[in-house]
C-alpha cells in the first residue's frame, strides 16, 4: 500500500463519524475542547504509540 492509498482510508475513517452522526460528533467535538492541553497531548501521544504499533505489526 502506497502513502497515497494510506492518507485515502485515513480520509474516509476520519470522515465516517461526522456521515453517519453528526449529532453525536458534535457533541464528541464539545467534550473533546473542554480537555486541557495536557489531557489532549496524552490521547496524541497513546494515538501515536497505537498507530506505529500497528503499521510494525502489520508488516
Amino acid at each position: 500500500m502506497n502513502w497515497w492509498q494510506v492518507t485515502g482510508l485515513m480520509l474516509i475513517a476520519e470522515a465516517l463519524l461526522p456521515f453517519i452522526s453528526p449529532k453525536f460528533y458534535r457533541a464528541m467535538a464539545a467534550q473533546i475542547s473542554a480537555l486541557s492541553d495536557r489531557q489532549l497531548r496524552w490521547i496524541g501521544l497513546s494515538l501515536l504509540l497505537m498507530g506505529t504499533a500497528l503499521v510494525v505489526f502489520a508488516r
